[in-house]
């Protein structure tokens, strides 16, 4: 992962969807994306996460804010990161509920993801028994979790 300038990390920078996406097509070798569906987002255009986005959607990895949009510069919440995550280890079968004060406010797209992903210690929940699906992520909480996803994959 790397930073936001060549001299800081920007552990309390608010993380973006292209970040996010960009992060998880390092980690998987920056790939190729020639001959590569591109997906109908209007808004990615040359951008410099281009490749990540259309790897990340080939990959099954996002599918999109909506058929159209990928929404790049936005922010990503808790809930967003932890369901790319669960996607790219493969959307593994689980069973329950999410075990929060707020699960009630989880979507249906997100809640297998919140359950695998709590289940393996990839994320916590905060001190007060919540999880804040839509709380947006901070680059210092998705460092901690990919560093946490990392050590579970290592131990399989």
């Amino acid at each position: 992962m790397k930073g936001i300038s060549a001299t800081k990390f920007g552990p309390d920078t608010k993380m973006t969807r292209a970040m996010f996406v960009t992060v998880l097509y390092r980690m998987e070798g920056s790939p190729s994306v020639e001959g590569m569906q591109i997906p109908a987002f209007t808004d990615i255009g040359a951008k410099w996460c281009y490749d990540a986005i259309i790897w990340a959607y080939n990959a099954g990895v996002t599918l999109g804010k909506t058929a159209t949009t990928f929404a790049p510069n936005d922010s990503i919440t808790r809930a967003e990161i932890v369901t790319m995550v669960y996607r790219y280890s493969g959307s593994p079968t689980v069973s329950g509920v999410p075990n929060f004060t707020d699960a009630a406010s989880v979507g249906a797209w997100a809640r297998d993801a919140i359950i695998w992903a709590t289940s393996v210690g990839v994320v916590n929940g905060y001190t007060d028994g919540s999880f804040g699906p839509n709380k947006t992520a901070l680059r210092s909480e998705m460092a901690a979790m990919l560093h946490r996803y990392m050590e579970f994959v290592k131990a399989f």
